[in-house]
């Protein structure tokens, strides 16, 4: 025994005292604690399932006396059109003549018993085969539907009676046939067909206020749910081997077999588990956090000190020498690590020392290399390319090259307004101007690209914003509204203002996004950095000037997306406040 101890010993001993206390917890709570519930939730469960397995069971034979109800009524019909001599003997009946069979047929339309057959319920109809008889009403002649997919259909059940569900593109029609040969001494076929009013048997169905998903199926139908999540016209196979069946049940109305499916319910367990709440909870306190808080106790008194400490001289191998910085206790690990705060304070006067006038040296020389790129970059004129863009659009005019003189001076106002002496505010006239001259080299490039109208509303033209916004947005109509569509496109800017906001919108007739496109878009603008997917994917000039806007202006600013397929797209840019702000600055003034 002595051995085996000593040997458990050492193993421990090689375990840190984290995984000590872990090791503790585990045996001495945490198995009990799951062996414990694991016996309690099995008897929750298992009565759980024998009440719900009832409950079903109750269920399927509600929904069977239901919809046996339901067909009682069309069943008890047929019954009386059954035996009804008189009826049978009108529909053998030989006729001189149309006229002869519309008198007789007459009188049925006013007899008590048949007068009310059509109703909000079924429809009656009758078909025999007697040449005499003319079609229309309630009589017909057999050879008119004789071979129809529902007598075929009928014919090859076997059965005097049955019911059959009339699949059509649309919509399912519920029909009762029976044949009328009571008479033995009445040789001709005749049949009476009830039509039940599908939609007010699926109402019903709905109706009923049952406490899990129930399905009515026939074959490979579903034909009734109370699931007003699942299509009844969807194939039996999509329940094939569901594990969400709970019951299932067979019955026969008129022959015909049925079968009632019963689903668990989106509740599960949970009322269950919420009965028994009370029950859980004092033993989740009992077993696990009076044990859990002991644990960490422990560990914060010594083992997450050590920790820390083992932590700081890892770090040393990386170079990263730090103090620590709260010591607590008067122990031997509190010790420790006022000796190691010692250590590290003399290794940083150690290191200060060596490496202090190294230090000083790359700082000046990373100063001086600085400051000759800023020189060099200050020596960079931009009128040097206004003057050569000036020669150029000359040279042009002298060679009467009239299209690349007006391209010529187009670039040179783009970029005289883009640069704008370093600024990064520009007026909204100039803004305008900007993309009016981008929009113009555009059309230069690709002929009858685009039209274009602009408007500034009066008294905002003065006003500074931030510059490079309305051309990302111009761009973005034309490369992906309509430059492949091979039309001639048109873009729209209005600036104008909304409350105390300025708004910069930008519209077009090109094709549009589809509403997935425009959500995946709308997404990547909540995107806080641009990424290789987004740059990739296209979008990022949109995500930009997103992220200027909001960086500048709050989180407020923004752009907000609109797009129709086939009927456009309209981006407005919203600066919150300006015009209070703007209207301050001249008041100032």
């Amino acid at each position: 025994m002595k051995r085996l101890m000593d040997r458990l010993q050492r193993w421990m001993d090689d375990y840190s005292i984290r995984k000590k206390l872990l090791i503790l917890y585990v045996v001495c709570v945490l198995f009990p604690l799951v062996l414990t519930d694991a016996v309690i939730l099995y008897i929750v469960f298992d009565n759980e399932h024998q009440q719900q397995q009832k409950e079903f069971a109750s269920i399927a034979s509600a929904v069977e006396a239901d919809l046996a109800y339901t067909f009682e009524e069309a069943i008890d019909f047929t019954n009386s059109v059954y035996i009804n001599r008189t009826l049978n003997l009108f529909l053998e009946q030989s006729f001189s003549s149309p006229l002869e069979f519309f008198e007789e047929s007459r009188r049925f339309s006013t007899d008590p018993f048949l007068g009310n057959m059509n109703s909000e319920r079924f429809q009656v109809m009758f078909y025999g085969d007697n040449d005499d008889i003319v079609n229309g009403g309630l009589f017909y002649r057999l050879d008119s539907v004789a071979d129809s997919t529902l007598f075929l259909e009928y014919q090859q059940k076997d059965r005097d009676m049955t019911v059959i569900f009339n699949y059509k593109e649309n919509s399912i029609n519920v029909v009762m046939i029976r044949r009328m040969n009571y008479y033995r001494d009445l040789q001709k076929e005749k049949y009476v067909v009830v039509t039940v009013d599908y939609v007010n048997l699926v109402r019903r169905f709905q109706d009923m206020r049952y406490n899990a998903p129930v399905m009515v199926c026939s074959g490979d139908r579903i034909l009734f749910t109370n699931d007003g999540n699942l299509r009844t016209k969807i194939d039996y196979e999509y329940l094939t081997g569901k594990e969400n069946i709970r019951l299932e049940r067979d019955f026969f109305i008129c022959g015909e077999p049925f079968r009632i499916l019963i689903m668990q319910p989106s509740g599960g367990i949970l009322p269950s588990i919420q009965d028994h709440f009370l029950l859980i909870l004092c033993l989740i306190l009992v077993n696990v956090l009076l044990p859990l808080a002991l644990v960490s106790l422990i560990n914060r008194s010594f083992a997450q000190r050590l920790g820390e400490l083992s932590t700081a001289f890892d770090r040393m191998d990386t170079e990263e020498i730090e103090e620590l910085e709260y010591i607590q206790g008067t122990d031997e690990i509190s010790a420790l690590m006022w000796n190691y705060n010692q250590m590290v304070r003399r290794m940083k006067e150690l290191i200060q020392t060596v490496y202090k006038d190294r230090l000083e040296k790359q700082g000046i020389d990373i100063a001086r290399q600085q400051a000759e790129r800023l020189a060099l970059y200050s020596q960079i004129n931009p009128h040097f390319l206004y003057n050569t863009l000036d020669s150029i659009a000359m040279s042009a005019r002298r060679n009467q090259d009239r299209q690349s003189e007006e391209m010529t001076h187009a670039l040179a106002e783009f970029f005289r307004i883009g640069l704008s002496h370093g600024a990064e505010y520009v007026t909204v006239e100039m803004e305008v101007r900007y993309v009016k001259a981008y929009l113009e080299i555009q059309n230069m490039r690709f002929p009858d690209l685009l039209t274009w109208e602009c408007s500034i509303e009066h008294g905002l033209e003065e006003i500074k914003i931030l510059k490079f916004i309305l051309q990302p947005l111009a761009e973005n109509s034309i490369y992906h509204g309509f430059r492949d569509s091979g039309e001639c496109g048109h873009i729209e800017i209005r600036v104008y203002t909304s409350g105390k906001n300025l708004q910069l919108c930008v519209s077009d007739n090109g094709i549009g996004m589809m509403p997935e496109q425009l959500e995946i878009l709308k997404s990547r603008m909540a995107w806080k950095q641009m990424t290789e997917q987004s740059i990739q994917e296209g979008g990022f000039g949109l995500q930009n000037v997103q992220q200027r806007l909001q960086l500048v202006y709050g989180t407020k600013a923004g752009l907000h997306i609109e797009s129709e397929w086939e009927e456009g797209t309209r981006i407005t840019v919203v600066i919150p406040d300006i015009i209070k702000t703007h209207s301050e600055k001249e008041g100032s003034v």
